[in-house]
């Protein structure tokens, strides 16, 4: 798009360069045999060049205007959806964090019944192991 509008005038502006050459070459010509169409022709030529060049200035100006207008646009609505994703995102890194804090209680729940399954398990052990040696105990008298 920048390169379109770099091109366009580069061009316009060799157009008006060269135009303004003729003119300021034919110009007192022009003016010094008005009536003389070999002086005159080549002056209206150059004016008109310029007259063109200025109207694609002024047209390429209208275009970038445009193209500008229309980016501003863009980016406000870019601007808008980045806007939407904050709060999405925020929305939902408070889930995660509830979540997380809903894990901990699990996680303390998971401890808890670790804890007394351990204490089950120990107390299962030792029972049996008192049983082993009650028995060995009366066994071998």
């Amino acid at each position: 798009m920048a390169n379109n509008f770099q091109k366009k005038l580069s061009d316009l502006k060799t157009q008006f360069s060269l135009a303004t050459g003729e003119y300021v070459e034919t110009y007192a010509h022009a003016k010094q045999y008005p009536n003389v169409v070999r002086h005159l022709t080549p002056f209206r030529n150059a004016d008109q060049a310029i007259t063109d060049a200025n109207a694609g200035l002024f047209s390429l100006e209208g275009e970038v205007r445009s193209d500008v207008t229309k980016l501003a646009n863009q980016l406000k609505q870019t601007d808008m959806k980045i806007d939407e994703l904050k709060e999405t995102n925020d929305q939902l890194k408070k889930k995660a964090r509830d979540i997380k804090g809903e894990d901990k209680g699990a996680e303390g729940r998971s401890t808890n019944a670790r804890q007394t399954s351990y204490m089950a398990m120990y107390s299962s052990a030792a029972l049996l192991a008192v049983g082993y040696f009650a028995y060995k105990a009366v066994r071998h008298g």
